[in-house]
C-alpha cells in the first residue's frame, strides 16, 4: 500500500491525497504543495477531493467592495447608533438583523434624507433662500440709481 500525501494543487487550489511517489513525480512547489494535513481516514483510504470554488460577484455588482457593503457588520450597527443619537420614538433606525437588512436600512435612511426638503431655524417663518441676505447691495455700474420719494 502506498503512502499518500494531502496537496494543494498550485493551478486549482484544488486539495487532493495523492501517492506520495505521485506527488514527487509530478514536483512539489511546481505542480503541488504539501500540506500539513490528514492525508487518509481512520480506515487508511485515501481523503476525498476538497475542491477549492470561488463565487464572482454578480455582474455589475459592487456591493461587497464599495459603500455599506465593505463594511463590518458592527460597523453598520455603530453608523446606525451615530445616526440614532439624535433621534427619539419612531424615527430610531433598526439595528437587527443580518447584514443586507442593516445594508437596507442605512440605505432606505440615506434616500428619505436625500429627498426630504432641508429643515428651517427654528423660529424662522420665511424660506432662507427668498430673503435678501442682509449685507448685500444692488450691483450697479457706478451710476446711482434713481429714487423717488413719496410723502407719507
Amino acid at each position: 500500500m502506498s503512502e499518500y500525501v494531502r496537496v494543494r494543487q498550485l493551478e486549482t487550489g484544488h486539495q487532493l491525497s495523492v501517492p506520495k511517489p505521485h506527488a514527487d513525480a509530478v514536483g512539489v512547489g511546481v505542480g503541488y504543495e504539501v500540506l500539513d494535513k490528514p492525508a487518509v481516514d481512520a480506515a487508511g483510504d485515501p481523503l476525498p477531493p476538497k475542491y477549492h470554488t470561488t463565487i464572482a460577484p454578480a455582474a455589475g455588482s459592487d456591493a461587497e467592495t464599495e459603500g455599506y457593503g465593505a463594511l463590518t457588520v458592527k460597523q453598520l450597527k455603530g453608523e446606525i447608533a451615530g445616526r440614532n443619537a439624535d433621534r427619539d420614538g419612531d424615527a430610531l433606525l433598526s439595528d437587527k438583523g443580518n447584514k443586507p437588512t442593516l445594508i437596507a436600512v442605512l440605505e432606505e435612511d440615506d434616500a428619505a434624507a436625500a429627498s426630504a426638503p432641508t429643515a428651517a431655524e427654528p423660529g424662522d417663518d420665511t424660506d432662507a433662500s427668498d430673503a435678501p441676505a442682509t449685507d448685500s447691495q444692488p450691483t450697479t455700474d457706478g451710476q446711482q440709481a434713481e429714487t423717488t420719494k413719496e410723502n407719507a
